[in-house]
């Protein structure tokens, strides 16, 4: 039995490679029949359009490649996950551009890891739009769950309601009892989705000890800065937490790659940071989630992906019994 799980492992990672290798060069492949000329040039000149017929084609090979080594991560990453992280809380909240799919494929793998689903909260396009910052503030302001505390200092929409999301929604790393009454919880996240700021399912939202945060692309200057500074205040209130998104996310100045570089200025993140997954809309990245999560519980964290400031794929998979 170990020999079959260690093969299976083994493929898992060989998966993970090939699936990485391949997502990257059918991202360059994407962009690169839009970067030669126009479409009048492509029409007038029989080398550049047998050129770009030429890098259509091999990118569609590429893609089914690389959604091929999708398929076998897929397929085997339940017996790489099986119980790992059995009895542990896990919340998601996602951003207005995270993709419906990235955010139920995160949750599949947590589900195949053994985690307790703790609910997933969707930030609406407002929450990380300058126009609501005033009201958003207002309201965790007057209905912030009993004992915590904003920072006085950064007045940021993201910073504070990262500090109130984060009372209201953890639970303590050292006793693991919740950090908010029921009563609290349910007032701040109400009145935040009353106002238009938030989504999600009554009676779905429980005490958690990890969070993974979903996001797309990026946005604009304020949506970097503001989620930035919410996952950051997440993470100081001593939750085990990851951010994960698209590959464009990992790009410099990027909310990812912002993160990174705060993480380690270059050297790799400090145990203590939040981990960071790109490239979220892929099978080999939703499982690398999924293992950032049970090395955040345990005390590590690290940045996985496809791009250059990623360490690896994927952490390494859980060792078997």
């Amino acid at each position: 039995m170990a020999v079959q799980k260690s093969s299976r492992s083994a493929l898992v990672i060989a998966g993970l490679g090939f699936g990485v290798a391949l997502g990257v060069a059918a991202g360059t492949m994407v962009l690169a029949p839009n970067m030669e000329g126009t479409s009048a040039a492509v029409a007038s000149d029989d080398p550049i359009r047998e050129e770009h017929r030429a890098l259509l084609q091999e990118n569609k090979e590429i893609q089914a490649q690389s959604d091929s080594a999708d398929s076998l991560i897929s397929g085997l990453s339940a017996d790489a996950l099986a119980g790992s992280l059995e009895g542990r809380d896990v919340s998601i909240i996602a951003t207005g551009d995270a993709a419906e799919g990235d955010v139920a494929g995160v949750r599949n793998m947590l589900n195949s890891a053994g985690a307790v689903d703790s609910g997933t909260i969707t930030m609406t396009n407002e929450f990380l739009h300058p126009e609501g910052a005033d009201k958003i503030k207002s309201i965790v302001a007057n209905v912030l769950p009993a004992g915590a505390e904003l920072d006085e200092q950064d007045l940021s929409a993201g910073r504070h309601t990262g500090q109130a999301l984060a009372a209201a929604l953890l639970r303590d790393p050292e006793s693991a009892e919740p950090m908010a009454s029921s009563e609290d919880r349910g007032a701040l996240l109400q009145a935040l989705r009353e106002a238009g700021f938030l989504n999600y399912e009554d009676g779905t939202i429980l005490p958690a000890q990890a969070v993974v945060v979903v996001m797309g692309r990026g946005g604009d200057e304020y949506y970097h800065d503001n989620l930035v500074a919410f996952a950051n205040s997440l993470n100081e209130a001593g939750t085990y937490g990851v951010l994960a998104g698209r590959l464009q996310a990992a790009g410099e100045g990027g909310v990812i790659d912002t993160l990174r570089t705060e993480a380690g200025g270059g050297e790799g993140p400090s145990p203590d940071a939040i981990s960071t997954v790109d490239s979220i809309n892929r099978d080999f990245a939703q499982l690398a989630v999924a293992l950032a999560v049970v090395e955040q519980l345990g005390d590590g964290s690290g940045a996985y992906g496809a791009s250059e400031s990623a360490d690896a794929a994927a952490p390494p998979l859980p060792e078997g019994e």
